[in-house]
């Protein structure tokens, strides 16, 4: 048997030590607590030999970590025995590429090929990861050494393409559909209403507090509106003026977005007790100021959080595992308002994505199927 010729290491279009580089990002206390898609000790367990074998093949490593000077922790320890040279990059950017010292060690290491590790695979291993294949990288995560906030999110994450519909689908999770539900209400509840009650939960809302919602005639804020009126709390919603009759329905006080909000929420309160951001619309910053600060602030949508303190909407199978049976109910008795919708068949899916994508959407789309 004649062999080939020995392959050149530094060009080879497979991985080898000597044109690849290990990236880990993220991997710190908060972060691990909140990581539900696999065991957390197998994770350690896996990430901590990805770091070993780099060491052993001698890998350019990046080590990184966010807002961890604010509470957040420097990298496990586990993981800072197996890399004991390897100096930590932190950042305020929930996406690690859009820190300019963190790319610069990146393209410094000299390899194109990065084998990319982080908590969360949806947001810390996905946002980086869709920037370096921009900017001419190619990308292999090691995917038992990642791990996300759901086993859903950890798979969406790795499969940024993933998703679709179909007339049927299984799942393991449930509510019977009272007869007074129309089935389009009943489709367009859960995500929002897990959300919705989520962050009120995240947010320890109590009777006789001040609420301002960002985003407030969209999905997650109408439901979050009426389900913090309900409890006696006073919720001032930002929306467009279009919008603000419906926001006044709710039981809330509106205002618009754009420069001046602050002032706008000024002239009904000094201050509010809380904020959820379910917009994404760049108010963040006047937000925590309203607020006193970002610990009882929380998004849904704003990718710059982190420049703030301010926490992410995370989901998890336990945050708020009766949101559905308890806004089904409400619904069921006429006692909640749902976005305005607008119907399309299965086979126009497509086109819901672009006037989502658009922005011209000013309502729930459902799909129909056959």
């Amino acid at each position: 048997m004649t062999s080939e010729p020995m392959r050149d290491p530094v060009t080879d279009h497979l991985l080898t030590p000597r044109n690849s580089a290990l990236v880990v990002i993220d991997y710190q206390p908060l972060q691990l607590k909140v990581m539900t898609s696999m065991d957390r000790e197998v994770l350690v367990d896996n990430i901590v030999s990805v770091a070993r074998l780099a060491r052993t093949y001698d890998l350019p490593v990046v080590l990184s970590t966010v807002n961890a000077a604010d509470g957040q922790g420097n990298t496990l320890p586990e993981i800072k025995a197996a890399l004991p040279d390897t100096p930590e990059i932190d950042r305020t950017t929930m996406n690690a590429w859009e820190d300019v010292e963190f790319r610069q060690a990146v393209e410094a290491t000299g390899r194109k090929k990065l084998i990319m590790t982080a908590l969360w695979t949806e947001i810390c291993l996905a946002f980086p990861t869709l920037d370096a294949l921009r900017d001419g990288f190619e990308i292999y995560p090691v995917v038992d050494a990642v791990g996300g906030t759901s086993p859903e999110a950890h798979r969406a994450g790795l499969e940024p393409d993933l998703g679709g519909y179909a007339e049927y689908a299984l799942t393991s999770s449930w509510t019977r559909k009272p007869p007074d539900v129309r089935w389009s209400d009943a489709a367009a509840l859960p995500s929002s209403a897990e959300a919705a009650v989520g962050v009120l939960k995240q947010l320890r809302l109590t009777g006789g507090e001040t609420l301002l919602i960002l985003g407030a005639a969209g999905s997650v804020g109408m439901i979050a509106a009426q389900l913090a009126v309900s409890r006696g709390a006073t919720v001032i919603g930002a929306a467009a003026p279009r919008d603000h009759e419906l926001v006044r329905d709710l039981g809330a006080v509106p205002i618009s977005y754009g420069p001046g909000l602050a002032d706008r929420v000024r002239e009904i309160v000094a201050s509010v007790d809380a904020v959820c951001d379910a917009a994404g619309k760049g108010e963040l910053k006047e937000a925590v100021d309203l607020a006193g600060g970002p610990a009882r602030v929380v998004t849904l949508a704003d990718e710059h959080a982190a420049d703030l303190g301010v926490a992410f909407s995370a989901f998890t199978s336990d945050r708020a595992p009766e949101a559905l049976d308890q806004t089904m109910s409400l619904l069921a008795r006429g006692a909640l308002r749902l976005r305005r919708q607008r119907h399309l068949s299965l086979e126009r899916a497509a086109e819901a994505h672009q006037l989502l994508e658009s922005g011209d959407a000013h309502e729930k789309l459902i799909l129909d199927a056959p």
